[in-house]
């Protein structure tokens, strides 16, 4: 079995159990459609597959960082506290600021590091070795490709 490579600092909630499937969230907390369509299923198949599939959210952060944090993924966790868009969105839609549909499965922040901190020759090798052939590349193709890597 391949390995289940996570980038983050702890877990905020639950515990993470490695199975033979599964199956990682990635959402912002700033995110409307994440709490619409995301969230609600993923409580579902956790509710429904919690004991045979692994199951973690990873909260991320690209952009909004005031409202993407720890802080408030943990006021989410807690209590359903909303920020930014998605609490406009709740208010707006629904009246309300607060999350009804708590995420009951285990559940992470991002750690947020540098892409050079992050790019390094580990990083490099899983990624060429999850390349199908990467080891029939020829010796050009296999420095360009890792040019590319270590460029993006």
């Amino acid at each position: 079995m391949s390995k289940f490579h996570l980038n983050i600092e702890e877990l905020v909630q639950g515990k993470f159990e490695l199975k033979k499937v599964n199956i990682a969230f990635v959402f912002q907390v700033n995110c409307p459609g994440c709490f619409i369509y995301g969230i609600p299923m993923m409580n579902n198949l956790y509710r429904l597959f919690g004991n045979k599939v692994g199951f973690i959210g990873v909260a991320t952060a690209f952009e909004d960082f005031e409202f993407n944090n720890e802080s408030n993924l943990k006021l989410l966790l807690d209590n359903g506290t909303l920020v930014g868009e998605t609490k406009k969105y709740y208010e707006t839609t629904y009246g309300h600021s607060n999350y009804l549909h708590i995420p009951n499965f285990p559940a992470a922040f991002d750690r947020m590091i540098s892409s050079n901190e992050f790019i390094n020759e580990n990083k490099i090798e899983l990624i060429c070795n999850s390349i199908p052939n990467f080891s029939n590349f020829s010796k050009i193709e296999k420095e360009i490709l890792i040019k590319k890597i270590e460029s993006h």
